[in-house]
């Protein structure tokens, strides 16, 4: 039996006490799941990367209601963009 069979077993056995089952759930966890890392990305010298996107945003069928959210979020990420 491997090591991780082993504290699958104790996880599932009901007749286990709750502390041993989640010792062993924190045991096991890293062989049944990765970690979640982060990268930072920078452009030359430390800069900010540039992003460019070529998708492009059909609204024509957006109601009127919907291009009034649209431009008030807009122009929200504008204002934000130019206090930077």
């Amino acid at each position: 039996m491997m090591p991780l069979d082993y504290l699958l077993g104790i996880i599932r056995d009901k007749d286990q006490d709750g502390r041993s089952r989640l010792d062993a759930a924190k045991a096991a966890a890293p062989y049944c799941h990765a970690r979640l890392s982060s990268t930072e990305l920078s452009g030359p010298n430390g800069s900010a990367v540039q992003v460019q996107t070529t998708q492009k945003l059909d609204i024509s069928d957006l109601s009127d209601e919907e291009l009034d959210i649209l431009e008030r979020a807009l122009r929200k990420t504008i204002v934000s963009q130019k206090e930077r």
